[in-house]
């Protein structure tokens, strides 16, 4: 219940990877550097302010979540998917190092993160499972996705010698911290049921956004995904780009 709850954390990075993969080779290919940082960076801070949303709803509705889908018989799944979900989103937010690894021919390097990831992922579940039973198995599997993207992150930084982190990322957090601090202190007074949830969740999302322009998250960067996604899609939202220009 727990492992496919938490891998929805995949959906976004991959569609990103998938749309700006090819991007990123060709830019690479061609030594177009300034085209190359800006999209891996962007990339990055798009992938982590949608899981980071993401994230926040399997947190505080955990349990919701699991007993809604699954059933009363699966809450005891709730911790495991907040384990799970943590790991994914470390993991899930660090793909693009992953990819700008392969971009660079450091397959050979990214195999051995994997490996490693894979042999500390079995031998915590040796001594974590039998003492803290399926969270442990949960713990185990995030520290593993913990332990490649710190090996991803470190080794791309030496390589490309690019952060894609940046300032904007605090205000990214803060946004989040604002918004799920008013969703808690609602869900407090109410008992929650499946639309409930849907509402609450809605809510959180676009208090969220809202914050997120008004803290002026967003750049020149953003506006150019936007129209390559709306290229690619076939897709016209010349709103969102007229919202994000006023808020720049």
């Amino acid at each position: 219940a727990a492992v496919p709850t938490a891998l929805l954390l995949y959906v976004i990075p991959v569609a990103f990877m998938t749309l700006f993969f090819p991007v990123i080779t060709t830019a690479y290919a061609k030594d177009d550097k300034l085209t190359f940082y800006s999209i891996y960076k962007t990339i990055t801070k798009w992938i982590f302010m949608i899981n980071l949303m993401i994230l926040i709803i399997f947190i505080i509705f955990s349990k919701q979540i699991i007993q809604i889908i699954f059933g009363a018989d699966y809450t005891a799944a709730w911790i495991p998917l907040i384990l799970l979900s943590l790991g994914n989103f470390i993991y899930f937010l660090f793909r693009g190092t992953e990819r700008i690894l392969l971009v660079i021919n450091k397959t050979r390097l990214v195999f051995l993160n994997f490996l490693i990831g894979g042999i500390l992922n079995i031998i915590l579940n040796y001594f974590l499972i039998p003492r803290y039973g399926i969270n442990g198995a949960a713990l185990a599997t995030a520290s593993s996705f913990v332990v490649i993207s710190i090996l991803l992150f470190v080794q791309s930084i030496v390589l490309t010698k690019i952060n894609p982190f940046k300032k904007v990322y605090l205000k990214i957090i803060l946004s989040s911290l604002i918004a799920v601090s008013l969703i808690y202190f609602i869900k407090r007074y109410l008992e929650l049921n499946i639309l409930i949830l849907i509402l609450l969740g809605i809510l959180f999302i676009i208090f969220y956004l809202f914050l997120l322009l008004i803290m002026k998250s967003f750049d020149k960067e953003d506006i150019m995904i936007i129209g390559f996604i709306q290229e690619k899609l076939r897709i016209r939202m010349p709103f969102v780009e007229r919202i994000i220009k006023r808020f720049l």
